[in-house]
């Protein structure tokens, strides 16, 4: 290291030894200084970045149960998650793919998360254009750092240090559909129903998209379930069927009565005839309050009413 004094060589090997293993400190120092030669933005977080996410050169990441241990007690200090801002141990942190920006593994699990299960997409990228101050933005196709400067991604076993089975393959199916639309394939449908994005099939009837994933039938059109013959805006939205389905079903529960017997509780609807209903029990019941009629009252009890 021409450029550095003895001193400073030997504190950029000792900050890195107090993360990483001896066979992967001296090329840490290495790899740290080849992007910054006089060493002035290099610290500790630098080679801690490089432990939680496995980017020491020469030696292959993630450590072993021994090795996490061993390092653990070499360790000089927590760390703060840039996020939270609360301090953990490196072993309890990841790490973005190329800023080295370092978090808990919590904060990356909420993010992922809320982006996953909440926004239900993974955000916008920033750009430059030609090193130019005019920027622009992309949809993002991973989940991006938390850090309002970074575009970086984070590598597949960082994410899944922190987060589950569940979330990730939720993940997953997100991914792959904002890398479909991004690829502006021609021919591409997406099912309402469950999101899925698949090439159209030439042997389909127009308009149909026959989902492989829930086999829903819909309209690329209009996204409804799929209407051969007739048009778009003469098709029941869900919308207009739930209301529909609602109303009726409120109309249908007014006219239906029980028979009042606790032995029975039968449900009837009148078609047509008088107030006085005979039920399947034999027992004689008001249409009108549906009470029971004793049989010695008979029509009478319209009277009473």
């Amino acid at each position: 290291f021409p450029l550095l004094s003895r001193a400073k060589v030997d504190s950029l090997l000792a900050m890195a030894g107090s993360y990483l293993e001896e066979d992967a400190v001296f090329d840490a120092v290495a790899s740290a200084l080849s992007e910054d030669p006089l060493g002035t933005s290099i610290s500790k977080a630098s080679f801690a970045a490089m432990a939680v996410g496995g980017r020491a050169r020469g030696r292959k990441f993630p450590m072993t149960a021994g090795e996490r241990a061993r390092s653990g007690r070499r360790k000089v200090a927590q760390l703060e998650c840039q996020c939270c801002f609360a301090e953990y141990d490196f072993e309890q942190m990841v790490s973005c793919r190329t800023g080295g920006h370092l978090f808990c593994k919590v904060c990356l699990q909420k993010h992922t998360e809320q982006r996953v299960f909440g926004v239900g997409n993974l955000g916008v990228k920033p750009n430059s254009i030609n090193g130019t101050n005019t920027k622009h933005t992309s949809k993002a196709l991973e989940i991006l750092c938390m850090a309002s400067d970074c575009s970086s991604g984070f590598r597949e076993e960082q994410l899944r240090k922190a987060c589950s089975e569940k979330v990730l393959a939720k993940y997953n199916e997100l991914q792959y559909a904002a890398v479909m639309e991004s690829a502006n394939v021609e021919g591409l449908g997406k099912c309402p129903k469950c999101n899925f994005i698949a090439i159209v099939d030439d042997g389909w009837p127009p308009l149909l998209f026959y989902c492989p994933q829930c086999k829903f039938k819909s309209c690329r059109d209009c996204g409804e379930e799929y209407h051969p013959g007739i048009r778009c805006d003469e098709v029941e939205t869900k919308v207009e069927t739930d209301g529909r389905r609602v109303v009726e079903e409120a109309m249908t529960s007014a006219m239906v009565r029980t028979c009042p017997r606790p032995m029975c509780r039968k449900k009837f609807l009148k078609s047509d005839g008088c107030n006085k209903m005979t039920c399947s029990c034999g027992c004689y019941v008001c249409y009108v309050c549906g009470k029971e009629i004793p049989k010695h009252v008979a029509y009478k009890h319209f009277c009473q009413v």
